[in-house]
């Protein structure tokens, strides 16, 4: 069951990012994150059905995690958001999530005294060499910006803010509901974005980019594959090691290129797909290590 969750909240999160991306490479980011998210108190309800009260008030009082994790994944989306104007999304995907998974593993063996078997270690050396070598590859598109070392340095930053906001999340989903926590933390990253819009403005900024009425439903009927990502992501982490879930979801690079080479024409080559293989095999061996 812990593999099958991880990998149904992989596969819900490269959806999600996949569909976004037209919006992502034709507006501004910050303004998309909060769109995004100021729709999900009514598009994530899902994850609140049979809560008791008890439930919400244990998650509601973590307020320091849905602080960490609201301005973690503020920032990890405006970053990843602004990245895609620069590499494809297949690549940019399987470098953030290589970094985000080499991070998770070092906060779970420091924190959470989560020890791997030899061969768990080498399955996600073999996954994480792999997304760097896919993550590093020339990507000439014509329709990209060519800035592409400055589209690198946005999917770090936004891999090392993604780990802020997963560490919160974990501590939610282990101390209180994991689906209740899940909605809450996305609730917190939509009040970041709000923040975030206000610093910029104060500093001379842009302000918000108004959209029609239609353009924020397709925004939001594209972000609703997040409720299968955040679920089962709260769900497994309660089952199995912070670890092997960060590498298992890896796999959501190969999704995520599928469908950007079929709905965007981002074609990759024989190299990158043979990568792509590897973190597929790595998985598969993660299961059996």
């Amino acid at each position: 069951m812990f593999h099958l969750l991880a990998l149904l909240s992989a596969a819900g999160y490269a959806l999600q990012s996949v569909l976004l991306v037209p919006y992502a490479r034709n507006m501004d980011t910050l303004s998309l994150a909060f769109y995004r998210g100021v729709a999900f108190p009514v598009t994530l309800l899902p994850l609140l059905l049979g809560a008791s009260s008890g439930e919400l008030f244990a998650v509601l009082r973590e307020w320091d995690m849905l602080l960490l994790g609201g301005i973690g994944g503020g920032f990890s989306l405006t970053f990843a958001y602004a990245a895609y104007r620069f590499v494809p999304v297949g690549v940019a995907h399987a470098l953030q999530r290589s970094v985000t998974t080499i991070l998770l593993a070092a906060v779970a063996w420091t924190f959470w005294e989560e020890n791997l078997s030899p061969a768990a270690v080498l399955c996600i050396a073999l996954i994480i060499a792999a997304g760097v070598f896919l993550g590093t590859r020339k990507h000439a598109m014509p329709h990209l910006d060519e800035r592409g070392l400055l589209g690198l340095l946005l999917v770090l930053l936004s891999a090392f803010s993604f780990v802020l906001a997963n560490v919160a999340f974990i501590t939610l989903s282990r101390s209180a509901s994991p689906l209740v926590g899940g909605y809450f933390w996305e609730a917190a990253i939509a009040a970041a974005t709000v923040v975030l819009l206000a610093l910029r403005r104060g500093a001379g900024g842009r302000s918000l980019e108004r959209i029609s009425l239609r353009s924020f439903g397709a925004i939001a009927l594209r972000s609703w594959p997040t409720l299968l990502g955040t679920g089962c992501f709260g769900l497994a982490v309660r089952l199995g090691p912070v670890a092997v879930l960060g590498a298992v979801g890896t796999v959501s690079l190969a999704f995520t290129a599928l469908l950007a080479h079929w709905l965007y024409g981002e074609k990759l080559r024989p190299a990158q797909w043979l990568s792509i293989a590897a973190v597929i095999a790595g998985i598969l061996g993660l299961r059996f290590a």
